[in-house]
């Protein structure tokens, strides 16, 4: 009897671990798998987020002009693991700088510098606009939050730093970009002179533990600790990774960039990355600004703030 108790209670315990890691594996698949545009169940999500910048309809026409009249060239690079990721650029014929522009999350450049690209060329950039690896053009399976993403940036860096060696860069991230572009902080080449990180969190597992708090209030620790395991296991990265850390060992002045009514990443966690940071940094507070909306909503601070780092790091020459 005893030992049919301890049978029954053995594959109890094994049917229940077994499903706990199918459910993190889906949750996984969910939050980082590349999905094919016809299945793509963030469809709806992107494209709401599309909308977002109907309330700014000058600075959206603007933008819309701009991409209808630039010129892209087509621009490739090979990932550390092998992926041919692709980006645009858009060369001015009076460019002082480039700026190499890393979107967010499942997103694109067009969407998420629709607003900021009229702007940065017009301040003397060229534009390279990256797709992030598993997004538009480029390849890759997964979305990593900013972890693999970070070692792209530093080889777009050094790309933009052997195409254009006269430049000084600017590295400008939104949301994941964001993050992606602080990890990358302690590791891009001397070319980049300054970051510009608007709503960058802390960590992938920090950022994932807001969403799950918000969406079932329930805690996010052992759903995390399964979807961690196969995101280690299949894609090669490490949801503790954390752009906070990286900043302690960042050398490149950086423009923090928040907005207060943020529902998505926790205002607190860019004042923990500008806390972090080891180099110059300023800290740009939007307080009506939604999650990447801070640009739109605060234009003339936001450009003030952009071009005090022109002036005092990309094109005034000053050491990091």
């Amino acid at each position: 009897m005893a030992l049919r108790v301890f049978q029954f209670v053995l594959w109890a315990a094994i049917a229940l671990v077994a499903l706990y890691l199918i459910l993190c594996y889906f949750l996984f698949r969910l939050a980082c798998r590349r999905f094919p545009e016809n299945h793509n169940p963030f469809r709806k999500y992107n494209e709401e987020m599309i909308h977002l910048m109907d309330a700014y309809p000058e600075l959206k026409a603007a933008g819309a002009e701009f991409y209808r009249t630039a010129v892209f060239q087509d621009a490739e690079i090979t990932s550390f693991d092998g992926l041919r990721l692709h980006g645009r650029v858009v060369e001015n014929p009076n460019a002082k700088g480039v700026v190499v522009a890393c979107h967010g999350y499942r997103s694109n450049s067009t969407r998420d510098f629709l607003g900021g690209c009229p702007f940065y060329y017009d301040s003397g950039f060229t534009l390279l606009l990256i797709d992030q690896r598993a997004c538009e053009q480029s390849e890759g399976k997964y979305v990593t939050f900013g972890v693999l993403e970070s070692r792209d940036a530093v080889d777009w860096c050094k790309f933009a730093a052997e195409k254009y060696p006269d430049l000084p860069i600017l590295l400008a991230g939104i949301s994941m970009g964001a993050t992606t572009v602080l990890m990358a902080s302690p590791n891009v080449p001397p070319q980049v002179k300054a970051i510009a990180a608007d709503c960058g969190f802390v960590s992938p597992w920090e950022m994932l533990t807001a969403v799950v708090h918000s969406a079932v209030n329930l805690p996010a620790g052992p759903i995390l600790a399964g979807v961690n395991l196969w995101a280690n296991l299949l894609a090669g990265f490490d949801l503790r990774t954390s752009a906070t850390e990286a900043l302690t060992r960042n050398n490149t002045p950086v423009l923090f960039a928040h907005g207060e009514k943020d529902a998505l990443v926790p205002p607190e966690d860019v004042r923990k990355n500008h806390d972090a940071c080891k180099a110059p940094s300023v800290l740009l507070s939007v307080p009506n600004a939604n999650h990447g909306m801070s640009y739109c909503e605060d234009l003339g601070g936001y450009q003030a703030a952009l071009r005090e780092i022109f002036d005092k790091y990309v094109f005034g020459g000053a050491d990091a």
